[in-house]
């Protein structure tokens, strides 16, 4: 039980993070998506994983720091991958 939880916080962390980067609220968007992936790492989720990288390379573009985004972005294809 406690791992579904996990996961259901994990995606609820995520939408969150994607509204809020929608609203353009940047921090609070790194910092939902953040958390999102730090618990989709903790479970193993490589799907939830790779979106979570996915958005966080969104975030970056969105704040103009594009090296950073084309590394989040390279994860989460590398992860898509497997």
């Amino acid at each position: 039980m406690l791992k579904n939880n996990l996961a259901a916080t994990a995606e609820t962390y995520s939408l969150i993070g994607i509204a809020l980067l929608g609203r353009g609220n940047l921090k609070g968007s790194e910092k939902m998506l953040s958390r999102a992936l730090a618990i989709d790492k903790k479970l193993g989720h490589l799907l939830g994983m790779a979106a979570d990288y996915a958005n966080l390379g969104l975030v970056h573009r969105d704040a103009h720091r594009l090296k950073a985004a084309r590394e989040f972005e390279r994860r989460a294809l590398d992860l898509n991958e497997l």
